[in-house]
């Protein structure tokens, strides 16, 4: 498929932030394959809400899709709010696990087992950012959260300690897809992120 790594990291981004968004595109099997590619990536986990127009389309309808994030190939044509910034100091960390998720697989060989690999990633990040905004919910308002306490609720739920690089980030997704009240977080222990 002719979809660039660029591209795919800002399609993941803007699922797992809940952010709307136009791709656009002017040929239909490309259209199909990616629409198919996320359906498949993201089924049983993230709903994302991401539309596809011709460049001529979206010119008649672009008024009524201001708030929505608009991309042509690896072009942010439009970026309500600066979300995809790369200027960001926090963005240019987030992006590094987005860099991180595609780079991880795009070298395997087989593209089969890259799309189950890269599924099983995303599942993943939905269910860790899933355990973090239930106990969220769960502690009382005034309560503070700590990394620790995070990281050992994250460790009752997978085994192994894969999160810890992008700890940070399941929060962020936590936040923005969940809608966690995540307000008060600290670290107890000086490099525990």
């Amino acid at each position: 498929m002719n979809f660039t790594t660029d591209l795919l990291k800002y399609i993941f981004r803007i699922i797992f932030f809940r952010k709307k968004a136009i791709i656009l595109e002017n040929d239909d099997f490309l259209i199909n394959n990616l629409a198919n590619l996320l359906n498949y990536l993201t089924e049983d986990s993230f709903n994302y809400d991401i539309l596809f127009y011709s460049k001529e389309k979206y010119q008649t309808v672009k008024k009524s899709y201001k708030d929505y994030v608009v991309i042509e190939k690896d072009k942010i044509i439009n970026n309500p709010s600066k979300f995809l910034s790369k200027r960001k100091k926090k963005m240019k960390k987030q992006l590094k696990i987005e860099n991180y998720l595609i780079n991880k697989f795009i070298v395997l060989k087989s593209y089969e087992f890259f799309l189950q690999i890269l599924r099983k990633e995303i599942h993943k990040i939905y269910s860790l950012s899933s355990v973090i905004a239930n106990y969220a919910k769960e502690i009382k308002e005034q309560q503070k959260l700590n990394i620790s306490k995070i990281k050992e609720v994250l460790k009752a739920k997978d085994k192994t300690n894969e999160y810890n690089p992008y700890i940070d980030y399941l929060i962020e997704i936590a936040k923005n897809y969940f809608g966690a009240n995540l307000p008060y977080i600290f670290s107890t222990v000086i490099n525990s992120i």
